[in-house]
């Protein structure tokens, strides 16, 4: 794996807890909904249906990847605490992205790693499995 060191969860953990306003639930989202960042990021609040707890990801990089994604209680309560009273819009807004939506947390990832300590060839999609 080109001598990237796989980060078990207990270290991801730590690493979110480097920077708890940047990754609040952030792992959970990966972890329990088998989403890609891309399609994390590109999440809007249209597409969340909070009585039957389901997230439909229409944008995907494959027509197969067009889905609907159960809600688990902890992601459930992630996207609530993170949507708030809004109805519609990004779930992961950004006022820098050209997108008007979250594309990368590269920089937040680096940080975070080297505050939790963990060795600069870890995989930052592994931090989240």
């Amino acid at each position: 794996m080109s001598g990237k060191e796989i980060v078990d969860g207990r270290r991801c953990l730590q690493l979110a807890e480097t920077q708890p306003s940047t990754f609040p639930g952030h792992h959970h989202l990966m972890r329990d909904t088998a989403c890609g960042t891309r399609e994390l990021y590109r999440m809007r609040i249209e597409n969340l249906d909070w009585e039957t707890r389901v997230i439909f990801v229409p944008d995907s990089k494959t027509e197969e990847g067009r889905r609907r994604v159960p809600m688990s209680n902890r992601v459930f309560d992630v996207l609530k605490q993170r949507c708030g009273e809004k109805r519609e819009g990004w779930v992961f807004p950004s006022k820098r992205s050209e997108s008007a939506h979250l594309t990368t947390m590269a920089k937040r990832f680096r940080e975070a790693r080297v505050k939790a300590g963990l060795p600069e060839r870890s995989c930052p999609l592994l931090w989240a499995a």
